[in-house]
């Protein structure tokens, strides 16, 4: 687009239009073609120089978007009625807006719109636009200058008509209220609230408040200072101003706040209220209003929260200087209704001796009536006449050197009654000047029922001190925080320490520290009225030998009843203790015997039970071999001899049976003989695998013996050493699938400390078995005890090969023990000590 395009028409190029052109190149002002959607077709040399922006840089992008938001609707607005509107040719009257030059700050334009002539060029709006902004802000600046100055003047009146009204009441309330509506003049707010502060307590009160019910519901009356808008402005010195963001946010901060943020709260003001130099209180403005409160609102508020804080002030004086008054009314009159009802007789006396006031309690005291009493000497009535002289010369004294050692102080003498008797009374003296002359105020006291109750004290503490001294008992008596104030020589006795020894000790050394805690408890719940248990107590003697005591503890109280420490009650029960610890020990050594003897009254039933069953067994067998002989006795010679081998097999180990019943019996009751020998061990084990040879054949197994070749001597009871080995082989046998493999090994084993016993022999039968759990390792050294009684096909046998083993072994000195791992099978080893003859254990 070119200026010279604006007006011209096809072929056209006069002198004017260059001069047309020229301005328009050279004008101050800014010449701009819009498009009809808004965009720059053209601007002129000038846009530069207002708006920051090259030409080139604006061409095509939307102006509208170059317009403050506030303005932009209506530039826009009238550009579109330039656009639809094709009779209207400009808009009228120049319209002002603000436009964003390239630094960011906004330029006033004021500018006219007229739409280009019909021609070659696509039709296009003429924008004409000054800028105005200098103008414009002269003119803000003295609009701004003359509200200023109106509100001045209207902040003026304001504190004006507040210090009138300050000085027309001192209704607080009533002042309140009228101070809030003069401010709300100017400030806008939902309500206003003065708080004040209890350094003290470290809290603030909202004392008076202006404003809505349902806002007032939205504060708490009294809070903590920390945390609230208050302390901000306590701790500050200033104004402090506090706009809502979030609730969160808020609370954080300001944790009081944030309830009445919930409410609809979104703007806090706080001013210091200071009055004689003095912050008591803070003036709080609260909006509905985000960003409420200028820095005139501010300002404003400062000025008037002093005033309203000297109000305050000014009320609470007049309010305290009433209650002086009706309490210094109501002190004579209670002062009056004190005297006469006093349980102390009250004289007053003036400086020459005579009487001038006299309570009911001294007619009581004395026998003279206050109407015989007043107008006469004091010294007639009350004094004994020994001491006539010295009450004369004490007043004398005063009036002459202001010397009173009897005055201000409590003291006992002698008084003397109407009828004459005298009798000890406690008085108090005190001196009082009116009107240039002296009166002698006196408070006195009958004592004679104490004084006679002091000698019946000090003779019962003579005599409880007789006991104490001489009690068989620990005593004494000490503080709440555990201070000795007294022990008895049968405590002194107990513990072996001197009284000034046990002051001095640390803790811990005369009794455990744990007792200090106990202690404390108990006697905590007895201060709450619990009476004290007795309870135990170990002290460790000066020798380092323990005491065992039982202490019965109570409260000590003062004449008046109140708790001042402890007083304990201390027994020696050490042999108790011991007593019961030896009974303790006899029982538990009774239980133990009693469940030894269940145990053996199950174990002899147990015992009776599979012993019956398996001698019923082979019975039963050959009991029945042997009917049929004698029911068949033409069977033929064959049949006859199998059953007779089946009474043979079955008397077999009926006899085993018996043996090792016999065998475990003697042993378990020490009966058994032995026969001790030297024994080669490799005799031994051939022995057992002879013994056991045609049950390796009927099971086709397989038999392995491996020794050391250079196997000391043992000397031991060779029979009983065959029955272990044996026993072993025959438990492996049956446990040991058809075709299996059993082992026997041998080795010489060094001393070893761990055990105690010198050098040995271990040796070790292991089979191809079907195994054993890791669980029944211990039982199947047990009596009756069997591996695998749940499996069907259940080897024959007693149960009592392996304990004989175990009872052999540990009689030799040794060890037996198994191991094994389940379908694979069990290696069984037993130790023999190499041991001399006279080592040997019987």
């Amino acid at each position: 687009m070119n200026p010279k395009n604006l007006h011209s028409k096809p072929g056209v190029d006069s002198a004017g239009e260059s001069q047309f052109r020229s301005l328009i190149e050279t004008a101050l002002d800014i010449v701009v073609v819009l498009n009809y959607d808004g965009t720059f077709r053209y601007l002129s040399p000038s846009t530069q120089r207002v708006t920051g922006y090259s030409p080139e840089e604006l061409i095509g992008e939307n102006a509208f978007a170059y317009m403050h938001q506030d303005d932009a609707r209506e530039q826009f607005e009238v550009f579109s009625v330039i656009v639809a509107d094709p009779d209207l040719v400009t808009a009228g009257d120049p319209r002002s807006f603000r436009f964003r030059h390239k630094d960011g700050h906004w330029v006033v334009l004021e500018a006219v719109s007229t739409k280009l002539p019909e021609g070659p060029e696509p039709p296009g709006i003429v924008i004409n636009a000054r800028d105005v902004t200098e103008r414009t802000q002269a003119h803000e600046s003295m609009r701004e200058a003359a509200d200023l100055e109106r509100r001045l003047a209207q902040e003026h009146e304001i504190i004006a008509e507040v210090g009138r009204i300050i000085n027309s009441t001192l209704n607080i309330e009533e002042v309140f209220e009228l101070f809030a509506a003069e401010v709300s003049r100017l400030i806008k707010f939902d309500m206003i609230a003065a708080s004040a502060i209890d350094k003290s307590q470290q809290t603030t009160t909202f004392r008076y408040w202006s404003g809505p019910a349902e806002y007032r519901e939205k504060f708490q009356t009294t809070v903590p200072l920390s945390g609230s808008l208050t302390g901000e402005v306590l701790a500050s010195g200033r104004p402090v101003l506090v706009h809502a963001t979030s609730p969160e946010e808020t609370r954080q901060r300001f944790i009081h706040l944030s309830e009445s943020h919930r409410g609809g709260v979104l703007s806090w003001l706080g001013i210091p209220m200071v009055n004689r130099g003095e912050t008591i209180g803070a003036l709080l403005l609260f909006s509905s209003e985000h960003q409420a409160f200028s820095n005139l609102d501010i300002a404003l508020a400062g000025r008037v929260s002093d005033q309203i804080a000297g109000a305050i002030d000014n009320a609470e004086l007049f309010d305290e200087l009433k209650i002086a008054e009706a309490n210094l009314a109501a002190s004579n009159d209670r002062n009056q209704l004190i005297l006469e009802t006093a349980h102390d007789a009250f004289v007053g006396m003036d400086e020459t001796g005579l009487v001038v006031a006299w309570n009911s309690q001294a007619e009581k005291t004395f026998g003279w009536t206050a109407g015989e009493a007043v107008g006469r000497r004091l010294l007639d009535l009350i004094i004994p006449d020994r001491f006539a002289g010295q009450h004369l010369a004490g007043i004398k004294d005063f009036l002459d050197t202001g010397n009173g050692p009897v005055l201000n102080q409590r003291i006992e003498m002698v008084a003397k009654h109407r009828d004459g008797h005298e009798f000890p009374v406690e008085l108090t003296i005190a001196p009082l000047k009116l009107g240039g002359r002296y009166l002698f105020n006196a408070f006195i006291r009958d004592i004679t029922d104490r004084r006679e109750s002091e000698v019946a004290l000090r003779r019962s503490e003579e005599r409880f001190r007789v006991v104490y001294n001489n009690a068989a008992h620990g005593m004494g008596t000490r503080t709440f925080d555990g201070t000795i104030k007294d022990l008895n020589p049968a405590f002194l006795d107990m513990v072996g320490y001197t009284i000034d020894e046990i002051k001095n000790l640390k803790p811990g050394v005369l009794y455990d520290t744990r007792y200090a805690e106990i202690e404390k408890d108990l006697f905590e719940r007895a201060l709450q009225g619990e009476d004290i248990p007795p309870y135990e107590k170990e002290y460790i003697r000066k020798d380092g030998t323990k005491v065992y005591t039982e202490v019965r503890a109570s409260l000590e109280r003062d004449d008046d009843g109140n708790a001042i420490g402890i007083v304990g009650v201390v027994t020696d029960i050490t042999e108790r203790r011991l007593l019961e610890q030896e009974i303790a020990k006899y029982t538990q050594s009774l239980e133990k015997a009693n469940e030894e003897l269940q145990q053996l009254d199950r174990l002899k039933d147990e015992f009776i039970s599979t012993v019956s069953h398996e001698l019923r067994t082979p019975l039963t067998s050959i009991k029945g071999s042997a009917e049929i002989l004698l029911a068949y006795p033409d069977e033929d010679r064959e049949t006859q001899m199998e059953f007779l081998r089946i009474i043979d097999k079955e008397c077999d180990r009926l006899t085993r049976l018996v043996t090792d019943v016999l065998d475990l019996s003697r042993m378990e009751s020490g009966q058994m003989r032995w026969i001790w020998e030297e024994v080669e061990l490799a005799e031994v084990v051939a022995a057992a695998v002879d013994g056991t040879q045609s049950l390796f054949t009927q099971n086709d197994l397989s038999i392995k013996v491996d020794l050391d070749p250079d196997l000391p001597r043992l000397w031991t009871d060779r029979d009983r050493l065959v029955q272990v080995v044996t026993n072993l082989l025959s438990n492996s046998i049956k446990f040991t699938p058809h075709g299996g493999k059993i082992w026997i090994n041998a080795k010489k084993v060094a001393a070893d400390e761990s055990d105690g016993m010198g050098e040995k022999l271990e040796v070790c039968v292991s089979d191809t078995g079907i195994g054993i759990q890791t669980a029944e390792y211990e039982d199947i050294f047990k009596k009756f005890k069997q591996v695998g009684e749940t499996l069907s096909d259940k080897p024959i046998g007693t149960g009592l090969g392996l304990p004989i083993c175990k009872e052999i072994v540990e009689y030799f000195g040794g060890k037996i023990w198994v191991e094994s791992t389940p379908g694979k099978g069990s290696s069984f080893y037993f130790t023999a000590p190499v041991t001399a003859e006279e080592q040997i254990r019987r």
